[in-house]
């Protein structure tokens, strides 16, 4: 490593580094790539974000095309607004910036966005959320949290519903707002409450909900065959569409609480009787 041409043994934010990498070409690399250990990051096709707008801009229409800046990338983004129909000059509002191809982001990175046509500045922004959940065209578009870390942290994994996150995606979900880092992760995770599901996290309102479902799933299940000793396990996962590690958490955790009985693959109620 060479930082403006002279050996070092570290480099720093602002320097011009020469870097040495083995197993690369530069045909492999190009502008707005980020250099990091491996799975430290992940990049993403979109991100919620607090977006402003200049006061000499034009309105900004609810999924416009925008060109969005963020160090040195440049890529073409669509901008789904929060609650609007279009961003007045001026004016800011949360929205999603979904990307033509994955891009590195952080909470708490700044950006740029320039008007699609003709390519001029309009406004720019905050990256609000890295790894937002994914939503279809007919659903709103739910405001970003700012709080404590803890509670910031409990809000992006209530919004990746019973899906939750793999654990190691903790400190990537908050890392550019509190330089939080992998050993602080599981502290943090404690902090806000979060449920350990095998390897995933979930949200603890997002548990609740998930139990509430498996026992109405096996209720209905009951009610609809009086004469059949319980349900498969796997066609009550698929009935209440959860993940493995989630699932599997849910059956142990009411099993428990003694609000449902596994014999061998099939699940039932206590209490059921059949002919």
């Amino acid at each position: 490593m060479q930082v403006h041409g002279a050996p070092a043994e570290a480099a720093v934010a602002g320097q011009r580094t020469a870097l040495n990498l083995a197993g690369v070409s530069t045909e492999d690399l190009a502008r707005g790539m980020t250099l990091a250990t491996a799975d430290t990051f992940r990049s993403t096709s979109r991100v919620d974000a607090l977006l402003s707008l200049l006061p000499s801009a034009k309105p900004l229409k609810d999924g416009a095309r925008v060109h969005f800046h963020a160090y040195t990338t440049e890529m073409i983004a669509e901008a789904r607004l929060h609650g609007a129909k279009q961003l007045k000059p001026g004016d800011e509002a949360y929205a999603q910036l979904r990307f033509a191809e994955p891009m590195l982001l952080l909470p708490g990175d700044r950006f740029i966005v320039r008007q699609f046509s003709p390519v001029v500045t309009i406004g720019g922004g905050v990256v609000l959320d890295a790894s937002p959940a994914a939503r279809n065209s007919a659903q709103k578009i739910r405001p970003p949290f700012s709080g404590s870390c803890a509670m910031v942290l409990l809000h992006r994994y209530w919004q990746r519903a019973w899906h939750g996150a793999e654990s190691s995606v903790c400190a990537w979900l908050m890392f550019g707002e509190m330089n939080i880092w992998w050993g602080d992760a599981a502290k943090l995770a404690a902090a806000a409450g979060l449920v350990w599901c095998n390897r995933v996290l979930v949200a603890p309102a997002a548990f609740a909900e998930a139990k509430a479902d498996v026992l109405q799933a096996l209720k209905k299940f009951h009610d609809a065959n009086p004469l059949v000793a319980g349900m498969s396990k796997e066609e009550l996962r698929d009935r209440v569409n959860l993940g493995p590690e989630v699932f599997y958490s849910v059956l142990e955790k009411l099993t428990e609480e003694k609000k449902l009985e596994i014999a061998g693959e099939l699940v039932h109620l206590p209490g059921a009787e059949w002919s």
